[in-house]
C-alpha cells in the first residue's frame, strides 16, 4: 500500500514498531506492529563497524541495550550479542538489534510499507549508498512501499541523485514553520504535529504542490481527533494499538 493524499482518514504509521508498546526497533515491535494491522512502519537505521545496516535509533547502545558504547564501534557479530528487549519488559529478554535486511524481508512478506529514517549519515561514510543498495534489491523482490525520511536533507539529496524512484520526506525540527518550501527532491514534508496544526496554510500549500504532510509523534486520542480534521495526510505514533481503534 502506497501512502495516498485522502486526508478523509490519515494513515496511521507505527514508529519504530510502536515504542511504548513494545521494545522499539525490535522484530518483536514490527511483529507487533504487523499483527495490529499496520500499513506502515517507522524505523530508524545506523551502521556498525563493518559496514552492516542496523536498526537502532540513538548512535550509542546505551539506552536500548545492556551495552555501551556507539553502534560504529560494533561489529554485527558484536552488536547481535546486546539484548535489546529486557530494558523493556523481562519478557522480551533475548530480543536482538536487528539487520536492516531483516525487517524489510519481514515486512515485504506481509505487505507492510517502511518508512526508513536515515540517522546520524554523518557518522557513516557510505551510509546512504548501502540504503538504496538494499532498497534497490528489495524493490526488484516486489517491495515497493519503502520511504526514506531524514532530518539531514542533505542525505535525502544524495539518496535522491543515487536513485530516481525512492519515495522521500524531509522532517522538520518543531520551531521549523514554514516548512512547505518548493523542492523537487521530495514526495512528503515531515513536520512535528504541533506545527502542523497550527499552520495549516503550511499544509495546504503543501498539497498545492502536491506533496503529502507526514507529522510525528501522536500518541493520544485528542492529539488524533484534532489532526484529523487538519488535512495531514499520515501520522506516526508509539501508540498503535490504541489510536487504530479509534474511529475517526
Amino acid at each position: 500500500m502506497h501512502i495516498t493524499n485522502d486526508t478523509s482518514t490519515p494513515l496511521i504509521i507505527a514508529h519504530r514498531g510502536g515504542s511504548h508498546e513494545v521494545p522499539e526497533n525490535t522484530m518483536a515491535a514490527f511483529r507487533h506492529a504487523i499483527d495490529l494491522g499496520m500499513k506502515l512502519v517507522e524505523l530508524d537505521v545506523q551502521m556498525t563497524l563493518d559496514g552492516e545496516l542496523v536498526v537502532i535509533h540513538d548512535e550509542t547502545v546505551d539506552r536500548t541495550t545492556e551495552g555501551s558504547g556507539m553502534v560504529g564501534g560494533f561489529t554485527f557479530e558484536e552488536i547481535r550479542k546486546l539484548d535489546a528487549g529486557s530494558h523493556f519488559d523481562p519478557k522480551y529478554a533475548g530480543e536482538k538489534i536487528p539487520a536492516l535486511r531483516e525487517v524489510l524481508e519481514l515486512c515485504a512478506s506481509e505487505g507492510v510499507g517502511v518508512v526508513v529514517e536515515i540517522k546520524d549519515p554523518n557518522l557513516y561514510p557510505g551510509l546512504e549508498d548501502k540504503v538504496v543498495a538494499l532498497i534497490g534489491e528489495m524493490w526488484l523482490r516486489g517491495a515497493e512501499n519503502i520511504w526514506c525520511i531524514s532530518f539531514d536533507h542533505e542525505a535525502i539529496r544524495r539518496i535522491r541523485q543515487l536513485d530516481a524512484t525512492i519515495p522521500l520526506g524531509y522532517l522538520y525540527m518543531p520551531d521549523q514553520t514554514d516548512f512547505a518550501q518548493p523542492d523537487d527532491t521530495i514526495q512528503a514534508y515531515c513536520p512535528y504535529y504541533v506545527t502542523a496544526l497550527q499552520h495549516p496554510e503550511q499544509v495546504a500549500k503543501a498539497h498545492e504542490m502536491g506533496k503529502l504532510v507526514l507529522v510525528y509523534t501522536v500518541n493520544t486520542e485528542a492529539e488524533l481527533r484534532a489532526l484529523a480534521n487538519s488535512g495531514i495526510d499520515g501520522m506516526v505514533t508509539d501508540e498503535p494499538s490504541v489510536l487504530s481503534r479509534l474511529s475517526l
